[in-house]
């Protein structure tokens, strides 16, 4: 009479244990177990994402048309109106601002050049692509949360981290 032999062998272990450690190196960041510091890369990226695209506005359209972009101390967003100073509420699509209720639900804090912002600041820029106003001789923008990430906006119009 023969026995089987059961179990498996090291060979086979080892191969599931590299799978499932290979699996939770890609998966879990992507199922949102792993948050740390998201909001805030989030909040970055849509920020570089919305200066660069105000830029490329400007260029294409050279008319006397408004390309801003307004930092406050815990929000941003695009404001094509130039008579008003105010950051809309709500953005449609999301990437021209981050929404009042982001801004709740996310502890961000906004410096420019290392100051606090008071009231708002306005980036604008020319049809060359150039920063205007607050941003004239270029400038840089920090986001702070548990980290702090900053954008830099050269005064030739390189937006950067």
């Amino acid at each position: 009479m023969k026995f089987a032999l059961k179990g498996f062998t090291l060979v086979e272990l080892i191969v599931v244990i590299l799978l499932i450690g290979i699996l939770s190196v890609v998966a879990l960041p992507k199922m949102s177990l792993i948050s740390s510091g998201s909001d805030l890369a989030e909040a970055r990226s849509r920020l570089i994402a919305l200066l660069r695209h105000t830029q490329l506005q400007a260029m294409q359209n050279t008319q006397d048309t408004c390309h801003r972009v307004l930092v406050s101390a815990s929000r941003f967003g695009q404001n094509t109106d130039c008579s008003s100073s105010s950051i809309p509420t709500s953005f449609e699509p999301n990437y021209l601002g981050f929404s009042s209720a982001e801004d709740a639900s996310a502890d961000i804090v906004f410096t420019a050049n290392g100051s606090a912002i008071s009231g708002n600041f306005d980036i604008r820029f020319s049809s060359l692509g150039l920063p205007l106003e607050d941003c004239s001789v270029g400038c840089s923008l920090t986001l702070t949360d548990n980290d702090a990430y900053t954008i830099t906006i050269e005064s030739q119009g390189y937006i950067h981290r």
